[in-house]
C-alpha cells in the first residue's frame, strides 16, 4: 500500500514536473510580462517620437543648406547681387522668385500646378515637418530678404538689400521654415510669444540654424 501511494505520488509529480517543463505559465508570470512590456513601452515610445521629429529637423535644415548653396553660386554669377522677391513664394499665385532664380542650381524640379490642379512639390522646397502649407503653395520656405525689398525706394531692391546685409555685417536669415513646423506643439504662425520659433534658417554668413525669426 505503501509502495502504491508512493508510486502514485511519484507519478502525479512527475505530471506536474512535465507540465511545468513543456511550457507553461501561471497567471501571475503572464501579468508580471504584460507589465514589464507595458513599462519599456512608455519608455521607448517617446524616444522614438523624438528621434523621428531630430530626423525631420536635421532633414529641413539639409534642405535649407541646398537652397542657400544655390543662392550663394546665384550670388556668384550676378556680381554678388541677392535674387529679387517682392511677395511670398506661392505656385498657385504664380510666385515663384527667388526660386525660380535658383533652380538652375539646384537637381530639382519648380513647384508646379498638375493637369488635375494639385500641387506637385517635393526637397528641397518641402520641410518634411510640413503637412499643409507646401501641399496648398509648393514652398516650405520664405525668403528673408523679401520684406527689405518692399520697402526699397531704388531701381534695383536686389542690389540695395545685398549692400544693406554687406554694409551692417548682419547674418540675419536669408531663408526659413515659412511656419514653425518644429514647435512641439504644432506649427504656429505669428510671432512666437517668446519661446523657440519652431524655424530653422540659412543665415547671411552661410550657417544653417534652429530656432531662428519669429
Amino acid at each position: 500500500m505503501d509502495a502504491a501511494e508512493e508510486g502514485g505520488c511519484n507519478v502525479s509529480g512527475g505530471r506536474v514536473a512535465s507540465a511545468r517543463a513543456g511550457g507553461g505559465f501561471t497567471l501571475v508570470e503572464v501579468l508580471v510580462v504584460v507589465v514589464v512590456v507595458g513599462v519599456l513601452l512608455g519608455i521607448a515610445l517617446p524616444w522614438l517620437a523624438g528621434a523621428r521629429r531630430e530626423g525631420r529637423v536635421v532633414a529641413c535644415m539639409g534642405n535649407l543648406r541646398s537652397l542657400g548653396m544655390a543662392v550663394e553660386s546665384h550670388m556668384d554669377r550676378s556680381g554678388g547681387v541677392l535674387p529679387l522677391a517682392l511677395a511670398t513664394a506661392s505656385v498657385r499665385d504664380g510666385e515663384l522668385a527667388p526660386f525660380e532664380e535658383i533652380s538652375a542650381y539646384l537637381e530639382a524640379p519648380l513647384p508646379r500646378l498638375s493637369a488635375s490642379g494639385g500641387v506637385e512639390t517635393g526637397p528641397p522646397y518641402v520641410c518634411p515637418s510640413d503637412r499643409s502649407y507646401a501641399v496648398e503653395h509648393g514652398f516650405s520656405y520664405g525668403y528673408g530678404p523679401m520684406d527689405f525689398m518692399r520697402i526699397s525706394y531704388t531701381a534695383d531692391p536686389a542690389r540695395d538689400v545685398t549692400a544693406y546685409f554687406r554694409r551692417t555685417g548682419v547674418s540675419d536669415p536669408i531663408l526659413l521654415d515659412v511656419w514653425g513646423f518644429h514647435r512641439r506643439r504644432g506649427p504656429i504662425e505669428g510671432p512666437n510669444h517668446g519661446g523657440p520659433s519652431g524655424k530653422n534658417g540659412w543665415c547671411m554668413d552661410g550657417s544653417v540654424r534652429r530656432d531662428v525669426g519669429h
